[in-house]
């Protein structure tokens, strides 16, 4: 039987159809399946996790995203930057169940120097490369800082009840493997990771994401969610990821 829509007799010479749907609920599933936050909170739900730890809480962003998620669990976030660390507390105040620790997760208990960035977002204990500076001015660093440093094994007891199931996400910009050091004995206890992963080199030393995947995988943990953050802005080139894992 011959199209009595022109459009659709059209698209069909071309090899295309067009088809009637519920666009209501098509847009609403189309959204669902592209929205990576969405993904991620149902996965902690499902998981029955009910304790994110937010390593590299900047101001508040991913805390924010969480709960605007309804992600009701209890949050703790980590920033060492002072002046960046009052806006997170700021953020936190008015919710009982977030709390906040100026200090920065690594290797050894020490008081270290950061590069703070022009945004914020892009500081680092690591030398920043030419690729990043590149790729993004405004993540020039412009001063240094002393903050504290600990390590999550020294600090588990305190921060993580027995009942608790956790999920640890580390934004530290080329820091992860040294958090992840300081972790050793806590990592058996956590359910899944975030991590913000490099393909290029963008900080002095860090661990890109082939040998993450690898140490990852020998962990225990799974990838589950791939997310890209970072990409260079004339090539291109895919930068940086955030990459979900679980222990499956």
């Amino acid at each position: 039987m011959a199209s009595k829509n022109p459009l659709r007799k059209l698209l069909r010479m071309t090899g295309f159809d067009l088809l009637r749907v519920d666009s209501l609920d098509y847009l609403e599933r189309a959204a669902q399946l592209y929205d990576t936050e969405n993904q991620l909170v149902k996965a902690l739900h499902d998981r029955d996790i009910n304790h994110v730890l937010d390593v590299g809480g900047n101001v508040g962003v991913y805390g924010l995203k969480l709960r605007g998620k309804n992600y009701t669990g209890k949050i703790t976030s980590f920033e060492p930057i002072p002046s960046v660390y009052d806006k997170l507390e700021k953020c936190a105040a008015n919710d009982s169940n977030w709390d906040t620790q100026c200090i920065a997760l690594g290797d050894q208990q020490e008081t270290r120097e950061i590069n703070v960035s022009n945004n914020t977002v892009s500081s680092s204990f690591l030398g920043m490369n030419k690729k990043h500076t590149d790729a993004a001015p405004e993540s020039r660093y412009e001063s240094k800082v002393e903050v504290t440093v600990k390590t999550l094994d020294g600090i588990w007891s305190e921060l993580v009840k027995a009942n608790e199931k956790v999920f640890m996400k580390i934004d530290v910009q080329g820091f992860e493997k040294e958090v992840l050091a300081g972790a050793s004995d806590s990592l058996k206890k956590i359910q899944g990771l975030q991590l913000e992963c490099s393909f290029a080199s963008l900080y002095e030393g860090e661990m890109l994401f082939p040998e993450m995947y690898q140490w990852l995988q020998n962990e225990g943990f799974t990838l589950w969610l791939m997310t890209p953050t970072f990409i260079e802005p004339k090539t291109k080139q895919l930068l940086q990821v955030d990459a979900v894992f679980f222990r499956e």
